[in-house]
């Protein structure tokens, strides 16, 4: 259960101030069970809840027609999937005041630039999120079975793509995600990278869209997913993420009856992880 309260403010023509504030409410209650991968027992369950309250704060400057920078600050406030961390529980230990269930709270900063001209438009961002108890998940190498980890965590990551209109039949976009993160599992004031359960790899997408008469649509997207061997060369994970591309292509005819449409993931049939 929630609630806000958010405010927009616009002491210019090329400023705009946003502001607002969260107040949160999880109540949860799990009767007792057992678990299908794990280690076999009766866990007694149990109920509970965590409130809190987050803020959030920015500013869009707007520094030459239909350009603009940004900044932002966002604190959140959630706890961690029931189901997974019900079944990091270890057999006779109750889920209620668990660390397990314990609330994230979470400090967001974001900043970039956007804007357009004509028929390219563009935008490049990047965020910084920290937590002192945040969840990821950590393979454990003795059971092959993913475990959720309380720990201090950092995540950041950058953003960037570009879309051109040449024509009003044919656009283009690319676009380049990249994120990392770490935690200090063991406490000890040495962050280690993320496992590549929860940190995705650089992806880089191209896409397209071809409409030769009207009502007729043609689509395209070509993705790369990089590879990412950052946790395992630290033993974090026993596992190396390899890269790989896929085509997917489709194409879609409005009716007066509603659209027809055929799509085809990987049409090259690649294998891929």
């Amino acid at each position: 259960l929630g609630g806000f309260l958010q405010a927009t403010l616009r002491p210019t023509n090329t400023l705009t101030l946003v502001g607002g504030v969260r107040r949160d409410r999880f109540d949860y209650d799990v009767e007792p069970y057992d678990v299908v991968f794990g280690a076999p027992g009766l866990r007694p369950g149990g109920q509970g809840r965590a409130t809190g309250t987050s803020w959030n704060i920015g500013a869009t400057l707007e520094y030459l027609p239909g350009r603009n920078v940004f900044a932002s600050y966002a604190q959140g406030f959630s706890i961690p999937e029931l189901g997974f961390a019900a079944n990091s529980i270890r057999p006779g230990v109750p889920i209620s005041g668990s660390n397990f269930v314990a609330p994230i709270k979470v400090e967001s900063f974001e900043a970039g630039v956007r804007g357009g001209r004509s028929t390219v438009r563009y935008a490049l961002s990047g965020f910084y999120a920290r937590s002192d108890n945040g969840a990821s998940a950590s393979v454990n190498p003795a059971t092959g079975i993913a475990e959720l980890i309380r720990a201090p965590q950092r995540n950041y990551g950058l953003e960037a793509s570009i879309d051109v209109s040449p024509s009003s039949r044919f656009d283009a976009g690319l676009a380049v995600a990249w994120t990392d993160g770490e935690n200090d599992a063991n406490n000890d004031g040495v962050f280690l990278p993320l496992g590549s359960l929860q940190i995705p790899p650089l992806t880089i997408s191209v896409t397209s869209s071809w409409r030769p008469v009207e009502r007729l649509e043609f689509t395209g997207q070509l993705l790369f997913a990089g590879d990412r061997d950052r946790a395992r060369r630290t033993r974090v994970d026993s596992f190396e993420i390899s890269s790989y591309a896929t085509l997917d292509l489709g194409a879609s005819y409005r009716t007066g009856f509603g659209v027809f449409s055929l799509f085809v993931n990987n049409v090259l049939n690649d294998f891929y992880l």
